[in-house]
């Protein structure tokens, strides 16, 4: 072990020093060359060459030294080549780097113009109430027609300020029913637990009676009940809405809206609408090995899971899932006894049971803080480039996100196909 570090340390600090040689190499700046005196035949300067007799020949000589640096500045910088290839790592190192996401405003929605050879027919609504396995307090209103991208958010009680941040940005699907004309294009509702206290519960009730997009389920909002939680929000999306697709996350996770719909959109085109579950896949082994300490929140008995190894599962923090999936997942919750530790792990059990591969996604993002910071922040290439990124900390960082998400959008893609009412008199 000591000689590891060792060699790691030695390797390390013989890097440092190879990159600081190449950066001091490549950004120092040229110094021009000394005007030397003039010489002699022998080598030696010639007398009074550099002295100033009077103001005459002091003004001479500085027009004499002005031109003669111009041209060795001109001389140098043609030896060494111009400025702008040489200070391309200075430019890189030296350039200001704000943190700050810039106040993009959005334009108004333009109606799409669907190609005509392809059509969605949605199904009537509105859906009939169905009773569920899950007990719950307050539902939100069902949906008046299908639903064509379903998110289900599982949030705890006191993240008031995530679900508000979340209403107002990429969670606000009004956009998505102006530019495709479907009434629930985008929507999403709020999965959570209760509180178990009386003034936290009325704070709840208040909320939905303001939004109507609460799912309460009467059960305790804790780690252990995560696979419940997730379960219910499934299951009732499923029933009244018959979305089709359908995602599950977590209120710190932030979904790159107008990707995402891009994404499905082009899985639509395709047509891509079965046995389609989309995440990232977690390939470390020792989340697959079960937890045995009675006291880790993480903890499964032998009864729960008699394995020893996890099947392939999701990371916890967003997925998506065709409609069928969804159906399958919810048939199979019936013979599949509920696991406690981890509602991803739970949806890897379902799925094994019902043989539905796992499709790895690089465009889902989880990145830990560095050096434990709290807040990570990202450039708005970051956000581009990914359709759900995890550990969002604040409130006002999912605006900004979504702020960025939007502006790199320049023009609103018609990726969804016409969507068409399937009783066209009413």
């Amino acid at each position: 072990m000591r000689l590891r570090l060792v060699l790691s340390t030695s390797l390390t600090i013989c890097l440092f020093v190879y990159v600081g040689i190449f950066v001091v190499s490549h950004t120092g700046k040229s110094t021009p060359i000394q005007r030397q005196g003039a010489k002699g035949n022998d080598g030696a300067p010639v007398a009074g060459q550099n002295e100033v007799s009077n103001g005459n020949n002091h003004d001479n000589n500085d027009k004499g030294k002005a031109d003669a640096h111009q041209k060795d500045t001109k001389l140098d910088k043609e030896k060494n080549g111009s400025s702008k290839k040489t200070s391309k790592v200075t430019k890189f190192i030296r350039r200001p780097f704000n943190m700050t996401a810039p106040k993009h405003v959005l334009g108004k929605a333009k109606r799409c113009k669907f190609p005509r050879h392809i059509t969605i027919r949605l199904l009537p609504g509105p859906r009939q109430p169905v009773q569920i396995n899950h007990v719950t307090k307050y539902t939100p209103a069902p949906c008046t027609s299908q639903a064509i991208v379903m998110l289900v958010i599982n949030s705890k009680p006191e993240n008031f300020e995530l679900r508000k941040a979340i209403r107002r940005s990429w969670g606000n699907g009004k956009r998505f029913t102006e530019i495709y004309g479907a009434p629930n294009a985008w929507r999403v509702i709020f999965s959570i637990g209760s509180t178990g206290i009386q003034d936290g519960d009325a704070q709840l009730q208040a909320e939905y009676k303001q939004y109507q997009d609460l799912l309460l389920g009467d059960f305790v909002d804790n780690e252990r009940n995560m696979s419940r939680k997730t379960l219910m929000g499934i299951h009732w999306s499923y029933i009244y809405c018959q979305p089709l697709f359908l995602y599950k996350g977590n209120d710190n996770a932030f979904v790159n809206a107008p990707r995402m719909f891009e994404f499905l959109g082009w899985l639509i085109i395709r047509r891509k609408l079965s046995r389609l579950w989309h995440g990232q896949v977690e390939h470390d082994w020792r989340f697959h090995v079960p937890n045995r300490d009675p006291y880790d929140p993480k903890y499964a008995s032998k009864v729960e899971f008699p394995g020893n190894y996890y099947p392939p599962f999701f990371q916890g923090y967003g997925t998506v899932m065709s409609r069928d999936v969804a159906r399958d997942l919810i048939i199979a919750s019936d013979s599949v006894p509920l696991l406690q530790c981890s509602d991803g792990i739970y949806l890897g059990l379902l799925a094994r049971k019902c043989g539905i591969d796992l499709i790895h996604n690089k465009r889902f993002h989880l990145k830990w803080p560095i050096l434990q910071k709290k807040v990570i922040h990202y450039t708005r290439h970051d956000v581009n480039g990914y359709l759900v990124i995890n550990n969002i900390a604040s409130a006002n960082q999912h605006i900004r996100m979504n702020l960025l998400a939007h502006a790199m959008m320049k023009t609103e893609h018609c990726w969804f196909t016409r969507v068409l009412d399937p009783d066209p008199d009413s």
